[in-house]
């Protein structure tokens, strides 16, 4: 993965891990069959998450296509998780995809 700085302001944190997690999220989304991090049953609470924590993503996400949506959901959801648990998200999506390579 890489990041364009000149569209990133390197100097603001919180800017970079936004980015950071964001993608991130799209990179294990794209190591998963499925193509999401999350089951169908919890889009219902990042959509809710997303409109009380952040409505300008909420806004942001009524410009993608309908078939976009839950994908750059999950994304924009991510950024305000903990890095922690977005590192364990990336890890436990890399080791599905690890394990399902080992065992072809």
């Amino acid at each position: 993965m890489t990041l364009c700085i000149n569209k990133l302001n390197i100097k603001d944190n919180n800017a970079v891990w936004e980015t950071l997690a964001h993608e991130s999220t799209h990179v294990a989304q794209s190591c998963l069959h499925s193509g999401y991090i999350f089951e169908a049953k919890y889009s219902p609470r990042i959509f809710r998450a997303i409109r009380a924590e952040a409505p300008h993503y909420a806004k942001i996400l009524e410009g993608y296509a309908s078939s976009d949506r839950l994908t750059e959901a999950e994304a924009f959801y991510m950024e305000l998780r903990p890095p922690a648990e977005v590192k364990q998200m990336i890890i436990d999506a890399c080791e599905i995809t690890s394990e399902r390579t080992a065992s072809l």
